[in-house]
């Protein structure tokens, strides 16, 4: 189960890197070029260690690391849609006198 522990934070970083990414693509039209090399580099630093030393790890690195971008989005699509409802039915409640 090292493997899943490596999957788990390696999916936890590229998403964080990935929320980044979109988030500057999104408000100033910049792609950001830094973050494609350290989000390269973050895949090999935790794939090529765990491929020499742990073979067998590996499918739940891979494993790990989808299941968190996957949930990590998810989580995050629902949090802000929920934001995004309770924002609009503020503002709609909003008293005119």
């Amino acid at each position: 189960m090292l493997g899943l522990g490596l999957g788990l934070v390696c999916g936890g970083v590229e998403l964080y890197l990935l929320q980044k990414l979109v988030k500057r693509v999104v408000t100033e039209h910049k792609l950001p070029v830094w973050i494609l090399p350290v989000k390269v580099f973050c895949l090999a630093f935790f794939f090529v260690p765990c491929g020499f030393f742990f073979p067998a790890q590996l499918p739940w690195t891979a494993a790990g690391t989808a299941m968190t971008l996957v949930a990590g989005a998810v989580i995050r699509f629902l949090a802000e849609t929920r934001q995004r409802k309770h924002t609009e039915a503020s503002i709609g409640k909003e008293d005119p006198a």
